[in-house]
């Protein structure tokens, strides 16, 4: 028996004008998996700008890896997302994400990270750039493509790719997304590839019933 607090975020945001604003999160959490000592990191310091059509995200900001399906899935706070949990990849990182709304069912981003995430600084030239689609060609019915290439510095590229399909009303969402990585940690021939299905009924206002399982795999080396 205990008691333990692993995670605590302290946040400010300031509305510049109708277009700009500023954010900055503060997160204390562990160091590790296995460390038991707390550790302090800046999660989010970004100044973020939107006008019609367009918005941009400057500073250390969120990645849009898996972001729109952790928000899909929902109870982040129960279990992260599929690739969130196994270290595909960052929740944030110092970087520039531009989205452009080309018409009311499709949006496009397009992002530049230092591919450090966000509790390490930049230790060498290699970028990560990443592209994305959101669609929406049906009512509820929501589609997400998006891959990515992160740099090595002497070593072979990381290549990502995440596809996500979502059906969503006021009672009820069904999500499943497939996500294929190569070379992970820029080591060549580390390949993972994955798929996690989750859904939720929403019983009353106060009360919703939710389930979700994962599955992945791995190929490479045999000591990995």
């Amino acid at each position: 028996m205990g008691f333990n607090l692993e995670r605590a975020y302290l946040g400010y945001q300031y509305k510049l004008n109708d277009n700009w604003k500023a954010k900055v999160v503060y997160d204390m959490g562990k160091g590790d998996d296995k460390s038991i000592q707390r550790m302090g990191y800046v999660k989010n310091a970004e100044i973020d700008y939107a006008n019609g059509r367009w918005s941009v995200n400057m500073g250390l900001t969120s990645t849009t890896q898996f972001n729109f399906q952790e928000k899909f899935w929902g109870h982040r706070y129960v279990y992260k997302s599929m690739m969130d949990q196994c270290k595909w990849g960052s929740s944030a990182d110092l970087g520039v994400v531009a989205s452009y709304k080309a018409a009311d069912w499709l949006r496009a981003d397009v992002s530049v990270f230092n591919g450090e995430g966000y509790k390490k600084i930049q230790s060498d030239k290699a970028l990560l750039y990443g592209l994305g689609f959101t669609l929406e060609p049906v009512s509820h019915l929501t589609l997400r493509l998006y891959g990515d290439i992160k740099e090595g510095a002497d070593t072979v590229s990381q290549y990502d790719v995440a596809l996500f399909a979502g059906y969503k009303t006021k009672t009820w969402r069904l999500g499943a997304e497939y996500n294929l990585q190569l070379n992970h940690g820029n080591a060549e021939g580390r390949n993972l590839q994955g798929f996690s299905v989750y859904g939720a009924y929403r019983i009353s206002d106060r009360t919703e019933a939710y389930a979700r399982y994962d599955r992945g795999t791995s190929e490479g080396p045999a000591a990995w």
